[in-house]
């Protein structure tokens, strides 16, 4: 008989029972250390998961349309991406860009852009993850935008996905040498460890490696390399590791 694997080489078994859960034995509750099954006691009871809509096309202008859309129709939390060209640090009015501005997601490039997406939206009350590496720039032009509206930077929730490690082989290559890549990546977790504690400067999206064929136990394995890193890195620094 072929042994079956999962996608991930895994071998799979004809079939499970309570036994094959042996391995989970002493795992401890919810909400108790080292919070194997999550850092809430009661998960999910309470309140329900934050529904994002991958959102951003076109224009600053346009995006926030379709933002204030999602907001009227019951949206807690938005997922902003932007276009190839922000996405690699490419201006878009250069010749690279011309055919992919605005087309996979919502052109920023300055910080008039990032008032312009923001515009009128209660920025205290939302969650705002974005894909829009290099997270430097999210981070510098949502904490002035929210100073600029009267909100308190402190009261921002939301979230940056920082890959320094791996963009340049397996991401959007933001052209940049790997030295000031992890610089930026620590600067802005710093900056907002104090200024906005409440926002995650560093999300590990191991999405990005996976796609350049890893299987599950690699790309888990690449991403605590990452975390490691950084996480050193702010030790360095003499941040509070909580």
């Amino acid at each position: 008989m072929t042994e079956r694997l999962s996608q991930s080489g895994i071998p799979l078994r004809p079939f499970y029972s309570p036994a094959s859960a042996e391995a989970a034995a002493g795992v401890p509750d919810p909400g108790e250390f080292p919070f194997t099954r999550g850092r809430l006691a009661n998960p999910r009871r309470h309140e329900t998961w934050i529904q994002q809509e991958l959102s951003g096309e076109g224009t600053p202008a346009r995006s926030n349309r379709q933002f204030h859309e999602l907001i009227a129709k019951g949206a807690r939390g938005l997922d902003v991406i932007g276009d190839a060209p922000t996405m690699s640090a490419i201006d878009p009015d250069h010749p690279l860009a011309r055919h992919a501005v605005g087309n996979t997601g919502v052109s920023v490039c300055r910080f008039q852009d990032y008032q312009a997406l923001y515009a009128g939206l209660p920025l205290d009350e939302l969650t705002l993850s974005h894909s829009l590496p290099p997270g430097a720039y999210t981070i510098a032009a949502l904490h002035r935008v929210a100073r600029q509206r009267g909100f308190d930077p402190k009261s921002l929730r939301g979230s940056t996905i920082l890959i320094p490690l791996y963009c340049e082989d397996c991401s959007y290559q933001i052209h940049m040498p790997y030295d000031l890549r992890v610089r930026l990546s620590l600067d802005s977790m710093e900056f907002a460890a104090r200024e906005m504690p409440r926002f995650h400067a560093f999300l590990e999206d191991t999405y990005y490696i996976s796609d350049g064929g890893l299987d599950a136990i690699e790309e888990m394995a690449l991403g605590f390399v990452e975390i490691r890193e950084l996480v050193r890195g702010l030790l360095a620094r003499g941040v509070d590791i909580d």
